[in-house]
């Protein structure tokens, strides 16, 4: 993800360890999107948290899907 590709609009949720985002895309059709943040900083010591690795399996499987919803 490009850093200034997307305009935060607003905090839609926060988890334990992820917060929630309503943003817009600054180029082109400026669709409105959620972006996700990981914080995992604080649990890096022990290695990569399993966690950030299921998210980030199920994201990696996300990009096969063709839909208007999904942003690659």
């Amino acid at each position: 993800m490009e850093a200034g590709r997307y305009e935060v609009l607003a905090a839609v949720g926060e988890g334990a360890s992820r917060r929630v985002f309503k943003a817009r895309e600054t180029g082109g059709c400026q669709r409105l999107v959620a972006l996700k943040k990981v914080r995992v900083l604080e649990q890096m010591e022990e290695g990569v948290p399993a966690f950030v690795i299921r998210e980030v399996g199920l994201l990696r499987k996300l990009e096969a899907f063709d839909h208007p919803n999904v942003v690659k």
